[in-house]
């Protein structure tokens, strides 16, 4: 087999007719690459691209700095969040801004053990001797569909939780915001509660109203069926410690 061209096999088993086995050979020239996605997405499994970029040519790398005093130069203070960039060559910076105490660096090996990337320590000076530390990773080939799966395994060991991640786009689009002009002082009255809940009995989950669920004992994070309510329902004596991810929802 010559040096100069790859072949790579696939094989597939089905069991039509008495079970057949098929072997399909290919060259590494995009169609490859699209067998590959179609089996991924017969066998409901992720698809991970072709990683052989290198780093240095990749516009991620190239960016990366610039990405990062851009996002420090508007929130050069104290600031938690995700944040990503994406480019033309499939390259992408993924910044986790502050993680909290308990989260380690090494919990990401196994997020990211399939994908081509490079992790860096990004230090951000507050004040006369203060810092914040954040982390830095750069992705060489990874897919879109690849990066939200990340995203959310990342917030799950960030927060717990990874209920509608929210990642903010790189460079960063507006100023943080540090005051809102809009009037959030909302006053629900008592007879309001009484009216939507016990009198009109409004709706969650697939048809029980409140009342109802509370006497089940049915705990838990449910929606009205017509949008506009979360009734978060726990026992009185029950830790909330236990509760983190619904907090956060």
């Amino acid at each position: 087999m010559s040096k100069k061209k790859r072949f790579y096999l696939l094989i597939l088993l089905g069991f039509v007719g008495g079970g057949v086995l098929y072997f399909l050979f290919f060259t590494n020239n995009g169609i490859g690459e699209r067998i590959k996605k179609q089996t991924a997405d017969i066998l409901a499994v992720e698809y991970i691209p072709l990683q052989s970029i290198a780093f240095e040519n990749t516009q991620a790398f190239a960016q990366r700095n610039t990405l990062y005093t851009n996002f420090r130069k508007n929130f050069p203070y104290h600031y938690q969040c995700m944040a990503l960039a994406s480019f033309a060559d499939s390259s992408r910076v993924l910044l986790i801004a502050e993680p909290p105490p308990h989260f380690h660096i090494d919990s990401l090996k196994s997020v990211l053990a399939k994908f081509t990337h490079k992790i860096e320590i990004r230090t951000q000076k507050i004040g006369y001797d203060g810092f914040a530390k954040d982390i830095e990773i750069v992705f060489v080939n990874a897919s879109s569909e690849n990066i939200d799966n990340i995203n959310k395994k990342i917030s799950k060991l960030l927060y717990y939780s990874d209920y509608k991640v929210p990642v903010m786009s790189l460079p960063v689009q507006k100023k943080r915001v540090y005051y809102s002009k809009q009037n959030l002082d909302y006053q629900i009255s008592l007879q309001e509660f009484n009216d939507w809940f016990l009198e009109q009995k409004e709706i969650f989950g697939d048809s029980l109203p409140l009342s109802t669920l509370l006497a089940q004992k049915k705990w838990g994070v449910y929606f009205s069926k017509q949008p506009g309510f979360v009734a978060w329902l726990l026992p009185r004596k029950q830790d909330l410690s236990s509760q983190i991810k619904n907090i956060r929802q």
